[in-house]
């Protein structure tokens, strides 16, 4: 009898010291173990209750929710997920798992399911399909392909991510799920929107990468419509777009329009507008009259002159990208507080003009600024050359040449001098020339970064000949962007690699700009597959 009696206790002791039993705490753990889980963004002590673990929630001594999304888990799927019969929301998106994923039939209490951008593979749809009280299923972005796309089953459906699936056309059965209200189907080839006409209750569509030539006439009548991206296409017919009044956030981003389209000024509710990496060089005018706009991209054009004084008239205009355009002349006083001039044309003298005007901006950091025009220097073969640069260094600057645009030459006069010309001397060229100046209002840390000089033998044209080959990066060091600069190279993948040796980042080869503004700073190593074989880049992430 004291046997039983002691053992009760120690069994109740057990099970009393975690908010949670101990067959769920060691579920936990072994997703833990599964995924690498001492190489997490957020780690968890596993000494500590799983109520204090990033990402676990519990209700009445059960776990109810894991998101444990961003967050460098590496592996298969964690099959410990399945002893956790009791989660409502399971989120393992942006990590790094791959294998196929299984049949989550036991999960029957699931109502939302992320798991895309992974590399998993497999046919997605026999992983879901058997949980019909799913209210949001996002399994996009992965490698998967998808046998069925019957969804009537899942009648509470309201969010649906089924990008990068290679379909062709919008599922019918989303027409009878009239609590959708929320669908992505980004990153197909989508040729037939006729399925898409009976979802006018649709708040958010995602349209993105489908190769699209102009704005599907089916959602013409979607005044529900807040959000809507048709980023990455080659759109030129926008003339659906104008009766989409309740816009509140667009994306045209990177569909090579040269001017705004004239359709953007019926949407009077719109708060954020993404135009960048288009071609846009004409008038900006046609903005001014949207009135609740927050946030602006138009980053990555071609516009010139002097920054547009409609787009500052703007009354509630926060956030403004007008980095990477071909801007100049004196900064605006009322440039909103959030605002990216950086690779323009402003000098030195206006900078420091704007600065001491605005002295309680303590930190500048709008750099580089380009100048100059790319230039083209032929000579010959042990003839002398120069390679000059508008910048002196008694305004202050220090200089460094790079070769390659990313190779540092360790020259850092002016003008680079070349006394006897070299074969291996016809590259690309660049100056860098960094300004430092510590004020007791403000520091000034930037660099005028000079538009490339080409040095080319008098006899060829180097872009014309297969034997002339450069693969090259910059700027490096970066603080966002990574840019990859290739001649007669065919590269089949980028990958993007810790000191450690730890796979940070898979790029494709078509890739010609890198996104690193989400990675800590610190020095990683850029392995690019060629067909010739791989080279190697150290990058430095400021």
């Amino acid at each position: 009898m004291k046997k039983t009696i002691l053992f009760l206790l120690i069994t109740i002791f057990t099970n009393a010291q975690w908010s949670i039993s101990t067959s769920e705490r060691n579920a936990l753990i072994s997703i833990y173990n599964q995924t690498d889980g001492a190489n997490w963004s957020q780690s968890w002590d596993l000494e500590k209750d799983p109520y204090y673990w990033y990402g676990v929630k519990t209700s009445n001594g059960m776990v109810t929710e894991l998101k444990l999304n961003g967050n460098l888990l590496k592996g298969n799927f964690p099959t410990s997920v399945f002893s956790l019969t009791n989660l409502k929301k399971l989120d393992l998106s942006s990590n790094k798992l791959y294998g196929e994923i299984p049949n989550l039939s036991s999960l029957s209490n699931l109502t939302y399911l992320n798991l895309s951008n992974n590399d998993f593979t497999g046919d997605v749809w026999s992983s879901y399909s058997n949980l019909p009280n799913l209210e949001e299923i996002y399994v996009g972005h992965n490698n998967c392909n998808i046998s069925n796309t019957d969804f009537s089953g899942f009648s509470g459906l309201k969010s649906l991510d089924i990008s990068k699936l290679n379909l062709t056309e919008i599922p019918a059965s989303l027409g009878s799920l009239q609590k959708l209200s929320s669908l992505n189907v980004s990153n197909n080839a989508i040729v037939s929107f006729s399925n898409l006409s009976p979802l006018n209750q649709l708040q958010e569509l995602n349209l993105a990468n489908n190769n699209l030539n102009k704005v599907p006439s089916e959602i013409i009548n979607f005044i529900s419509l807040k959000s809507l991206d048709l980023s990455n296409n080659i759109i030129t017919d926008f003339s659906s777009l104008s009766n989409l009044i309740n816009l509140e956030w667009l994306s045209l981003e990177n569909n090579s329009l040269q001017n705004i389209p004239n359709q953007v000024s019926n949407l009077q509710k719109l708060i954020h507008l993404n135009l960048g990496r288009n071609k846009i060089n004409g008038s900006t005018s046609i903005l001014g009259t949207l009135n609740h706009l927050q946030q602006l991209w138009l980053n990555h054009n071609k516009l010139s002159g002097n920054i547009p004084q409609d787009l500052l008239a703007l009354p509630n205009l926060m956030c403004l990208s007008l980095q990477s355009n071909e801007l100049e002349g004196t900064i605006p006083n009322n440039i909103p507080q959030i605002c990216n001039i950086s690779n323009n044309r402003f000098s030195k003298t206006q900078i420091e003009n704007y600065l001491n005007t605005n002295s309680n901006n303590t930190d500048f950091v709008y750099s580089p600024q380009r100048y100059d025009n790319p230039k083209v220097i032929k000579t010959s073969i042990n003839a002398s050359t120069s390679l000059d640069q508008a910048l002196s260094t008694s305004d202050g600057y220090s200089f460094t040449w790079l070769k390659t645009l990313d190779k540092n030459t360790y020259i850092n006069s002016e003008n680079l001098s070349i006394s006897s010309v070299k074969e291996t001397d016809f590259d690309i060229y660049t100056c860098e020339a960094i300004f430092i100046k510590n004020d007791t209002l403000y520091n000034i840390y930037f660099s005028d970064y000079r538009e490339p000089i080409t040095l080319e033998k008098y006899e060829t044209l180097s872009t014309e000949n297969p034997e002339n080959r450069i693969i090259a990066i910059y700027p490096n060091p970066t603080k966002d962007f990574l840019y990859i600069k290739n001649q007669n190279y065919k590269i089949e993948s980028l990958n993007l690699y810790d000191i450690g040796g730890r796979l940070i980042k898979t790029f494709s080869g078509k890739d010609e700009k890198l996104d690193l503004s989400n990675l800590p700073s610190s020095t990683y190593i850029l392995n690019i597959k060629k067909t010739e074989g791989y080279q190697n880049f150290k990058i430095i992430k400021k």
